[in-house]
């Protein structure tokens, strides 16, 4: 069960360790983010747009990935599904 993730993204299992994971880095972010906004530094919608990313990064990657875990593949993966739905400007 510690593989399925991995697999079902076509990617090689990797072991795991101790780590920050993706899915607390994107939080700890998006917590300074909403900071920003409540002081009025950014917009909601740029808040928003953030929260976007975050989730499409975290599904392409996987909420769990540790930051340790990451490589070039995983971002290539990234690259391409946000290709999917994002033209060249965006």
């Amino acid at each position: 069960m510690e593989q399925k993730d991995d697999l079902l993204a076509g990617r090689t299992p990797r072991p795991t360790t101790d780590g920050l994971a993706l899915r607390d880095l994107a939080n700890r972010f998006l917590t300074a983010k909403k900071h920003l906004v409540d002081t009025g530094e950014i917009t909601l919608r740029t808040y928003t747009d953030y929260y976007t990313t975050c989730q499409q990064v975290i599904t392409a990657m996987g909420k769990n990935r540790l930051l340790t875990d990451l490589g070039s593949d995983d971002f290539d993966h990234l690259r391409r599904c946000l290709a999917k739905t994002r033209g060249p400007v965006a």
